[in-house]
């Protein structure tokens, strides 16, 4: 199968769909933190104070409203011009945004938020009869929140909504003590800063919605980040310019305007930027070794990316035969991740658990090995005896039915499985091959028993990757496709993330991980990594989230 990826030469469209996962864990971002590579060592260059960086994706935008954002590659572009009280930096640690400082109260229920003041927001003047300072003020705060959690069109609302107190008249316990300082009160104590490096977090002008009609931010951006939205054309471009009265001073050398390219082909991408048209292309396994050639014959650069990627296959718990843990564990010994990783180069690495190497509460390779899913064939047929044993169907053979959509890896890995399985246990393995969108739509309809999943975290909170098996937080409160329904997993979650020491979290996570392999919710497939190429002399940080830091990004041209 590796031989047949290799030769593979026919050009594979691959839609760059996000998953929903990516949607609701949304994030809030920080400009002009972490640090930029040293180009002093480089005689016949200069840093260019005035340039242009040209990027790329490869779907339309889903519209520009934070509270309805469903894909990471819109929230990655707008990343750049919303800010909310904290966000967080290149090396995925939460700091102040628009809030310059805050305290918890002893109970930890009350959060205090003191507001950095003569904060701009991108201009305004084009709002007929809109009035408004221009400056972020708490009032502004309590309306984007509240908007966040009480919004019935609101994707989002349980992110906030399921940890700050509700009034009895449905209003969020959220409020300004003063012009520049913002009270939240939670339900329980909770971690409430990993919440709010979502877009359920970014601030926008009070009443804006009122004065722009209730689809008005679908189609423009008021925010206060370092860019501005300007232009938007459906299939073409996007183009971002700098602010130029940003909260921060920006460095001289980020790009002083960025146009991104929509592009749904990846091998076309990578022709763009071969004529110099792009400065950066994400390679897929259809461009990657072209784009390895490319990179040699032009001495461009290629990075490597570690994700918040999990590529998995979901179990809905409650339809039979996967109400059965010994069943769901005898397919998760069954698959060799080791092998199955193989098949995809570098691009990703085996997933043995489901938090990602890129969270705090990974518990390192050498433990999740040790401790996650391994291929073990005989432990298999053990386990699968068991699940036999309880059936009233005394039949040698079961069938099961595997679904997935049409992108090139999954594909791949949808037939190792089914190879895998049927060679260890006396399953037969149907395979069914739908649209993403169909995908998504019958599996948050629980009309799906057994299918293919994956999300991208497009925040590094650390809790965002337990919440999927919350029990309650099913669709569409919540991610919990696989109706998990674990009442002390649920308590430990909350227990865990009330803790003030992120020591004490970081351990608690690592023991709620034990407990969905113990009840193998799925089976958790790879972690991938993202490679892209990038013209000599460009640099644009991306982190593991897969948003670029425009703001730190710069570039080195020839002096002479």
């Amino acid at each position: 199968m590796k031989k047949v990826l290799k030769r593979k030469t026919v050009i594979h469209r691959v839609s760059i769909v996000v998953c929903i996962f990516s949607i609701i864990i949304l994030s809030l971002f920080c400009y002009g933190c972490g640090s930029q590579e040293n180009n002093e060592n480089k005689k016949d260059a200069q840093i260019l104070t005035d340039w242009t960086l040209n990027d790329s994706i490869a779907s339309n935008p889903t519209g520009f409203d934070p509270i309805q954002i469903v894909d990471a590659t819109t929230l990655n572009i707008l990343s750049n011009c919303y800010e909310g009280l904290v966000i967080y930096n290149l090396q995925g640690n939460i700091v102040p945004g628009l809030a310059e400082k805050w305290n918890v109260s002893e109970n930890r229920l009350e959060w205090t938020f003191y507001l950095k003041p003569n904060v701009k927001f991108h201009p305004l003047d084009d709002i007929n009869g809109f009035k408004h300072s221009g400056i972020v003020s708490a009032v502004d705060v309590v309306y984007s929140l509240k908007r966040a959690v009480t919004s019935p069109i609101s994707f989002n609302s349980w992110w906030l909504g399921d940890i700050v107190e509700i009034g009895k008249d449905g209003d969020p316990a959220i409020w300004a003590v003063d012009k520049l300082t913002v009270k939240v009160m939670l339900k329980k104590p909770y971690a409430l800063l990993n919440r709010l490096i979502s877009v359920a977090g970014w601030i926008y002008p009070e009443n804006s919605v009122e004065a722009l009609g209730e689809d008005g931010l679908k189609g423009r951006v008021i925010g206060t980040g370092p860019y501005q939205l300007s232009s938007f054309m459906p299939d073409d471009k996007i183009k971002l310019s700098r602010w130029g009265s940003y909260r921060m001073n920006m460095t001289a050398t980020a790009p002083k305007n960025i146009f991104i390219s929509i592009i749904s082909d990846p091998v076309a991408s990578l022709e763009f930027f071969r004529a110099g048209n792009l400065d950066v292309v994400e390679l897929d396994l259809t461009t990657l070794e072209a784009g390895n050639a490319l990179a040699e014959k032009q001495k461009a650069q290629l990075k490597w990316v570690a994700l918040n990627h999990l590529e998995s296959l979901s179990f809905n718990i409650e339809k039979p035969p996967f109400d059965d843990v010994a069943l769901r564990a005898a397919l998760n010994m069954s698959i060799d991740r080791n092998k199955l990783a193989g098949l995809f180069e570098e691009m990703v690495t085996p997933a043995f658990g489901f938090t990602p190497p890129t969270s705090p509460g990974f518990m390192g390779v050498d433990a999740i090995v040790e401790k996650g899913f391994h291929y073990n064939p005989e432990d298999a047929k053990l386990k699968f005896s068991q699940f036999a044993a309880r059936q009233k169907n005394t039949s040698d053979k079961i069938t099961i039915k595997l679904v997935y959509d049409g992108e090139t890896m999954a594909e791949f890995a949808a037939q190792f499985v089914k190879d895998a399985v049927e060679k260890i246990l006396p399953v037969s393995v149907e395979l069914q091959k739908i649209t993403w969108p169909e995908l998504l739509q019958k599996s948050f309809a629980g009309e799906l028993a057994f299918h293919r999943l994956w999300w991208l975290i497009t925040s590094p909170a650390e809790d965002v990757y337990l919440q999927f098996y919350m029990p309650g937080k099913t669709p569409p409160a919540g991610l919990n496709m696989a109706r998990y329904n674990n009442k002390d997993f649920s308590n430990n979650y909350m227990d865990v993330f009330g803790k003030a020491s992120q020591d004490d979290r970081r351990k608690g996570m690592m023991k709620l991980e034990a407990q969905l392999i113990k009840d193998a919710v799925a089976i958790p497939l790879w972690h991938k990594k993202a490679v892209y190429i990038m013209q000599n002399g460009v640099n644009l940080p991306i982190g593991s989230t897969l948003r670029h830091f425009y703001a730190q990004s710069s570039k080195t041209g020839n002096s002479n």
